[in-house]
C-alpha cells in the first residue's frame, strides 16, 4: 500500500506539475495568439500606411504633372497674348503714323492755301494801291490846275520833319507814294 500511496502521490505531483506545465503552455499559447494578433494588426496598419503613402506619392505626382501642364498652358497663353498685344500695338502705331501723316498733310495744305490766299490778297492790295496812286497822282487838283494854267510848274516842297528842312522836288510828272517815300527817306 505504501507503494500505492507513494505512486499516487507521485502521480498527483506529476499531475499537478502537468497541470502547471499545461497551464503555462496554455498561457503561452494565449500570449502567442495575442502577440500574433497584435503583430497582424500592426502589419495591417503598416500595409495601410504604405498604401496611403503610395497614394499620396501618386497624388503628389499627379498634382505636379497638372501644375507643369498648367504652367505650360499659361506660358503658351502669355506668348499668344504678347504676340496679340504686339500686333495690336503695331496696328495702333500704323494708324497713329497714318493719322499723323494725314494731319501734317492737312496742315501743310491749309498753310499752303493760306499762303496762296495771302499772296492773292497781297497782289490785290498792291494792285489797289497802284490804282489809288495812279488815281491820286493823275487827278487834276486845283493847285496843279493853277500851276498848269499859269504856265510853269512850281517845284514841290516837302518838309523833312521837325527840323523844318525843306526839300524841293521837281515835278517830272505824277509821283507814286513809293517815290515820295523814297525821296523823303
Amino acid at each position: 500500500q505504501r507503494d500505492n500511496v507513494s505512486a499516487r502521490r507521485m502521480a498527483e505531483r506529476s499531475s499537478a506539475e502537468l497541470d502547471k506545465v499545461t497551464k503555462k503552455l496554455y498561457d503561452k499559447e494565449n500570449e502567442f495568439v495575442e502577440q500574433k494578433e497584435v503583430l497582424e494588426r500592426d502589419l495591417i496598419k503598416e500595409r495601410e500606411l504604405i498604401a496611403l503613402k503610395e497614394q499620396r506619392m501618386v497624388l503628389a505626382e499627379d498634382q505636379r504633372k497638372a501644375a507643369v501642364r498648367e504652367v505650360e498652358e499659361l506660358r503658351k497663353l502669355a506668348k499668344e497674348a504678347a504676340m496679340e498685344a504686339a500686333t495690336h500695338v503695331d496696328g495702333i502705331q500704323s494708324r497713329l503714323d497714318a493719322d499723323i501723316e494725314n494731319a501734317v498733310k492737312e496742315v501743310r495744305e491749309a498753310d499752303q492755301e493760306k499762303i496762296e490766299q495771302l499772296k492773292q490778297r497781297l497782289l490785290t492790295a498792291e494792285e489797289a494801291k497802284r490804282r489809288i496812286e495812279e488815281d491820286v497822282l493823275n487827278k487834276s487838283t486845283p493847285l496843279r490846275r493853277r500851276r498848269r494854267i499859269e504856265g510853269g510848274e512850281a517845284p514841290l516842297a516837302i518838309t523833312a520833319g521837325a527840323g523844318g528842312d525843306v526839300s524841293m522836288l521837281e515835278d517830272d510828272g505824277p509821283l507814286s507814294l513809293t517815290d515820295i517815300y523814297t525821296r523823303l527817306a
